[in-house]
């Protein structure tokens, strides 16, 4: 019979972990977890996903993959209309831009 891999052995390990804790104690790691998210989009200026479009200009655009100095270097287009944001990701939050209007976008067809 072949051993378990690791990510089975992690598994199994957190599964035996979680199902060991309180409800009390489970309850307290998700409204601390909840704090730690809101706290985090707080400092990165989030505002509520209604007062804003959902997606930023860019993933509808012909030019973001060769043309435009944003996806190319990073840098801000001259004359654009966007908020500064974080995109938080799993390891650290990233700086970044959401895009309302910009003077290179190109609608893809």
């Amino acid at each position: 019979m072949a051993s378990k891999t690791v990510k089975e052995r992690k598994k199994v390990y957190r599964s035996k972990w979680w199902a060991n804790l309180s409800e009390e104690r489970k309850y307290e790691m998700a409204v601390r977890r909840r704090e730690q998210y809101r706290q985090m989009r707080e400092q990165a200026g989030y505002r509520d996903r209604s007062t804003r479009p959902r997606q930023t200009l860019c993933w509808s655009c012909q030019r973001a993959v060769k043309e435009c100095p944003w996806s190319a270097n990073f840098e801000p287009v001259p004359g654009w209309e966007a908020e500064e944001t974080v995109v938080a990701s799993s390891y650290c939050p990233t700086p970044s831009y959401h895009v309302i209007k910009c003077p290179l976008y190109d609608p893809d067809p």
